[in-house]
C-alpha cells in the first residue's frame, strides 16, 4: 500500500453502482508486488454501508480481507489530524469498467458523512488516470467515516485512461492527491 498522498478531481460523480463491490466469486486483481513487512495495525478497516447491506464483512469477503492485509503490511496509515487516501495497488473489474481500490483514512476527531471529494491520480511521468475526479460518498451508500478508521473507496477509471493506469507496475511511480474535500460532521 502506498503511503504518499495524491490529489485529483473530475466531473464524474460516484454512483451507487460504481461503489458496489464485486462478490467473492469475482476476481480481485493485484497491480503491484508488495514486499512490505507486517506491522501492528492501529487503524481498523470498516466496510462501506453498502457492503454491510450486502452482508459483506471482513470475515467473508476476499476483497475486504486483502485490503485489510495490505493495511496491516503498511508502515503508516493516514496523516495525524487529517484525512488521507491510500492506493491499495488493487482494482476491480475488466477493461472498460475498472475501479481502483483506495482506502480513505480519518485521523481527525470528528465523524464524517456525505463526503464530497475530488481526487487526482497519475503516473510520475504525468500520464493522467483521474483528473480532478469528483466523488460523492453519501451516508446512504458509503456510511459514516468515524475517527481513527479507514474505509474502502472504489474509484471508476475512465476507459480512455486505463492504459495509463497499467503503464506502471511500480506503485512508487503513481501519484494521487485530494484536491477538494467537504463533509457533514456527524
Amino acid at each position: 500500500m502506498m503511503s504518499s498522498e495524491m490529489s485529483s478531481e473530475s466531473s464524474e460523480e460516484m454512483s451507487s453502482q460504481s461503489s458496489s463491490i464485486m462478490s467473492t466469486q469475482e476476481t480481485i486483481t493485484d497491480s503491484s508486488n508488495s514486499g512490505a513487512t507486517t506491522t501492528e495495525m492501529d487503524i481498523p478497516l470498516v466496510p462501506q454501508k453498502m457492503e454491510l447491506d450486502q452482508n459483506l464483512t471482513l470475515e467473508n469477503d476476499s476483497v475486504l480481507q486483502e485490503i485489510e492485509m495490505r493495511m496491516a503490511e503498511s508502515e503508516e496509515i493516514g496523516i495525524e489530524n487529517d484525512v488521507a487516501i491510500h492506493f491499495t495497488g488493487m482494482y476491480l473489474g475488466e477493461t472498460g469498467a475498472m475501479q481502483a481500490i483506495f482506502i480513505i483514512v480519518n485521523r481527525m476527531d470528528v465523524a464524517m458523512t456525505n463526503i464530497d471529494v475530488t481526487i487526482s491520480f497519475s503516473t510520475v511521468n504525468g500520464d493522467v488516470i483521474l483528473d480532478k475526479a469528483k466523488y460523492n460518498l453519501t451516508e446512504e451508500s458509503f456510511g459514516i467515516l468515524e475517527p481513527d478508521t479507514a474505509m474502502p473507496i472504489y474509484l471508476d477509471i475512465p476507459p480512455e485512461n486505463e492504459e495509463n493506469f497499467f503503464s506502471t507496475s511500480n506503485m512508487e511511480d503513481l501519484v494521487y492527491t485530494i484536491d477538494e474535500f467537504d463533509f457533514d460532521e456527524k
